[in-house]
């Protein structure tokens, strides 16, 4: 008994660590849409060329993400977790000092590839730690570390911004990711047995196969996997409804309703605060009314967040109010349908190939990138936001049509109903 309590204490401080340690990998990423108005005025960089780059950041995340998943099968998961972050310092202590778009985009493309390091650890230390019945409620809960981390590093860059000057975006946080990383540093264990406790189950680890092994069963687990690949490929459109927000979100709002910096980065935080609350929500909704399937989940917030954003688009010459108000309900469900199709995934190749998993829907869903870098910056150019929206919730709406094939699939790939 005591025993047990231990683990659970220990559990405890591993998950309250991944959720500090991840959002800080947050605040070096997503102070660039912060940015993205200043590199436009003061740099006179166009939105087509800003659009290349966040697709070249978001493609760059992606195939980073997918091999740092196979990796973390295979090596320790918690040592490139925490090397990653160190080293994306380094690269947002550079940024800080450029001042045209080669090197901004050559320099952001360089931290996508450490910052692709961040989720997939978590995913592979979560499946280590966690049974297949609790899987989804835990995960929803460490995985609000990214909208937290946006959530603050957002306002924060809204004033640091406005105040002290946009290179400082760069700069500043830098100082509170070295502190966090500290503090969490002995708590992020790749497994029970690194922590003195018995593993969840006795098989060998991933880490202790021959390589003829371990390829086998990623192959069987994840790429010959229908269901798995049917989620992760619909990611993309999963991804375009939350980047277009993100990424854009505080120039569409201070060019469409004619606001404030500031007041529009504290709409995009609002954004992200409803993902906390989806992301919170979904695990639960999950394990207590759909068994653990997850892509059920992720399926009827998908709808749900599609409708909000149906209903922005719709809506005119309504209050400010209103339009918060949809794009948090968009928020909340666009995260738990994100949350859940990443849990789906995790629990379908197993433990033994979680990371990979993650890694992989990762690649496809910052595919997305294609759609909301590049694509939404020529389509803003030529032909305005509203046509940008129309397009992505498009997307959208078909991606939902094809995840109706798989509403049936089993909850995970344990050999459980």
């Amino acid at each position: 008994m005591r025993e047990k309590r231990e683990f659970i204490i220990q559990q405890l401080k591993l998950s309250f660590s991944l959720i500090v340690c991840y959002s800080l990998y947050y605040f070096l990423r997503k102070n660039f849409s912060v940015v993205v108005p200043f590199l436009n005025s003061d740099l006179g960089i166009s939105k087509t060329a800003i659009g290349l780059i966040m697709t070249l950041h978001g493609l760059t995340y992606g195939i980073s993400r997918f091999l740092c998943g196979m990796a973390c099968d295979k090596f320790s998961a918690a040592k490139i977790f925490k090397t990653a972050l160190l080293l994306s310092c380094f690269v947002s202590f550079a940024l800080g000092f450029q001042t045209t778009a080669i090197w901004i985009g050559a320099l952001w493309i360089l931290n996508a590839m450490v910052q692709g390091c961040g989720y997939p650890p978590v995913t592979k230390m979560q499946s280590n730690w966690v049974r297949p019945e609790k899987f989804a409620t835990w995960t929803s809960i460490v995985d609000t570390g990214h909208s937290l981390g946006t959530f603050l590093i957002v306002i924060a860059c809204g004033y640091i911004a406005t105040y002290w000057g946009w290179q400082w975006c760069f700069w500043a946080p830098i100082g509170v990711v070295l502190v966090g990383l500290f503090l969490t540093r002995k708590y992020i264990k790749d497994q029970p047995s690194d922590a003195g406790f018995d593993n969840l189950e006795n098989k060998k680890s991933t880490q202790a196969l021959t390589k003829k092994e371990y390829f086998r069963i990623i192959s069987e687990n994840v790429f010959k996997n229908k269901p798995l690949l049917i989620i992760a490929i619909s990611q993309i459109s999963v991804y375009c409804l939350r980047f277009a927000i993100l990424d854009w979100g505080p120039t569409l709002l201070k060019e469409t309703k004619n606001i404030s910096l500031i007041n529009a980065v504290w709409v995009v935080a609002i954004f992200e605060a409803a993902g906390v609350l989806g992301t919170l929500s979904s695990g639960f909704v999950t394990d207590r009314f759909f068994g653990g399937r997850a892509h059920r989940t992720s399926q009827v917030s998908l709808f749900l967040s599609l409708t909000s954003l149906i209903l922005f688009l719709t809506i005119s010459a309504a209050p400010m109010g209103m339009y918060v108000l949809l794009l948090s309900l968009a928020g909340f469900f666009n995260y738990s349908a994100q949350i859940q199709g990443g849990a789906a995934v995790a629990k379908l190749a197993t433990r033994s190939a979680a990371g990979t998993a993650s890694g992989f829907i990762g690649l496809c869903g910052y595919c997305s990138v294609i759609f909301t870098g590049f694509g939404v910056g020529i389509i803003t150019q030529n032909f305005g936001w509203n046509a940008a929206l129309l397009f992505l919730v498009s997307l959208g709406i078909v991606t939902f049509l094809i995840r109706l094939s798989i509403w049936n699939v089993k909850a995970d790939g344990y050999g459980n109903k």
